[in-house]
Parts: structure tokens; sequence; C-alpha cells
């Protein structure tokens, strides 16, 4: 669908959506790591591993040192199955904010359509043929 949009004001409005999906990607990044961090400092500096975690290698009351190493390791799979969620979240919104872009954009084309006297009858055919692929590829 961007290889349609020619014209600089549908590439400057892909780019502001572009520009937008990754705001929201920032912001739900900062919410997700900042809970998974936020959940380690706290639960270890009160003495207490963040997740209970059972890890058979590290036995956590042993010593400091092999606590923060059962407290990093369960922060790290925390981080990791954080950041699976966080992915499962995010792409029905990305999703979404392109697809809202696109549609107003095959709007516009479609406003446009036999508008400009210069192009010939079989041009403007040629440019709704192409708006009702667009329609289409947007349903698939």
């Amino acid at each position: 669908m961007d290889n349609r949009c020619t014209a600089f004001v549908e590439r400057l409005e892909v780019h502001k959506w572009v520009v937008n999906c990754n705001k929201t990607y920032l912001i739900y990044i900062c919410m997700y790591i900042g809970y998974t961090l936020s959940t380690f400092f706290s639960a270890a500096f009160s003495g207490v591993l963040p997740w209970r975690i059972y890890v058979p290698f590290i036995d956590f009351r042993h010593s400091a040192t092999s606590f923060w190493m059962a407290a990093t390791h369960e922060t790290l799979l925390m981080l990791f199955s954080v950041s699976q969620t966080l992915l499962t979240d995010i792409y029905p919104v990305l999703y979404g904010l392109m697809l809202r872009v696109h549609i107003r954009l095959l709007r516009m084309r479609v406003e446009e359509l036999c508008t400009d006297p210069d192009k010939s009858e079989n041009e403007n055919m040629e440019d709704l043929i192409s708006c009702i692929k667009d329609h289409k590829l947007i349903h698939e």
C-alpha cells in the first residue's frame, strides 16, 4: 500500500503516522519495562525475590551473591516474557493505526478521481481501478 503513496501529502501523512506508531511503541515499552524494573528493585531491596521463580541451581538463601544472582536471573526471564507480551499487545494497536491511515489515504485518492482536467478518460479509469485494488487489499 505504501508504494501507491506517490504524492508528497500522502508520503507526509504516512511518515506522520509512522512517527505516531513509534511514539506509541515507546510509551508501551516504557510501561512494560518500567513495571518489570520497579518490581525487581522494590522486591530485591526488600530482601525477597521479585517473582519467586524456582531456580534449581541457585540457592538464594545461601549468600548475598546467590540472592542477587537469583534475582537477576528472574528479572532477565521476566524481561524476556514481558517483551513477548508487549509485542503481542502492541501489534493490534499499531496495525489498527496504520490501517486507519491507509483508509484515509484511499479516501483522499477517491475524492481526487476525475478532478484533473489534464488526465484522459483511460488514465482516470486506471486510477479508479487502482483505488478498487487498494480497497480489496485493505479488506484482505
